[in-house]
């Protein structure tokens, strides 16, 4: 009876239906008031390979274009894969921090931090799947600044549209589903980048800029294709 609840818990830790092994275990004894520790829980759920990670979200929204997510999805492998580029932007903030500590057990891990958080500054990034030196280029935007390359380079082709431009380019843009960051692999690059620059607390535009070109160096370092 037991083995049967813990397996029908599990199930629904997974699925997220719980959020804890604390409810697991009052749940357990309202139904068969059997007292059992978070620790025996815990045991349990290692030994079935069910682990405590963070979550990857996606967009409730994402329900409403099935159809189109399943179609890209398809697409994906029949893609030239020596000449795909992923592109995206996304926002740093000054005066962020590392997400977590360590301290001794029992103790708060202490640390300072500024009260406010800084300004946003936006990354554009573009990487091609490739073994080593797959950042194609980068570009940090700092809040404010205006950015008016490609209304100029489509004018300067006397083209109306960027697409167009592309075209002229021999580049087929592939637009991602609505959203469905998710499957663009640049998300993976702005989680490494974030993750390098919350490490380094940088407090200056100089400082952030200089974060992230350390980090895309070790980024080039990496096997892009998988």
């Amino acid at each position: 009876m037991l083995g049967k609840l813990l397996r029908h818990y599990a199930s629904l830790l997974k699925k997220g239906d719980i959020s804890n092994q604390q409810e697991v275990a009052e749940r357990v004894f309202q139904e068969t008031r059997q007292k059992i520790s978070q620790p025996t829980i815990s045991r349990y759920l290692k030994k079935r390979k069910v682990t405590r990670k963070k979550p990857t979200y996606h967009y409730d929204e994402q329900l409403k274009h099935t159809d189109k997510i399943i179609k890209f999805i398809e697409k994906i492998p029949s893609l030239s894969k020596s000449s795909v580029l992923a592109l995206d932007e996304c926002s740093f903030h000054l005066n962020e921090v590392p997400r977590y500590a360590y301290a001794t057990k029992g103790q708060r891990a202490n640390r300072r931090k500024p009260s406010k958080r800084g300004d946003n500054h936006t990354l554009i990034l573009c990487v091609q799947n490739v073994k080593g030196r797959g950042v194609v280029k980068w570009e940090l935007i700092p809040r404010g600044m205006k950015i008016h390359h490609a209304t100029k380079s489509c004018q300067k082709e006397g083209l109306s549209t960027i697409k167009e431009l592309l075209t002229s380019k021999n580049i087929e843009p592939e637009y991602l589903p609505p959203y469905t960051p998710e499957l663009n692999p640049v998300e993976l690059c702005f989680n490494f980048l974030r993750q390098n620059a919350e490490k380094q607390k940088p407090r200056t535009t100089d400082e952030l800029e200089a974060s992230i070109d350390k980090a895309i160096k070790l980024l080039e370092q990496e096997d892009l294709t998988k």
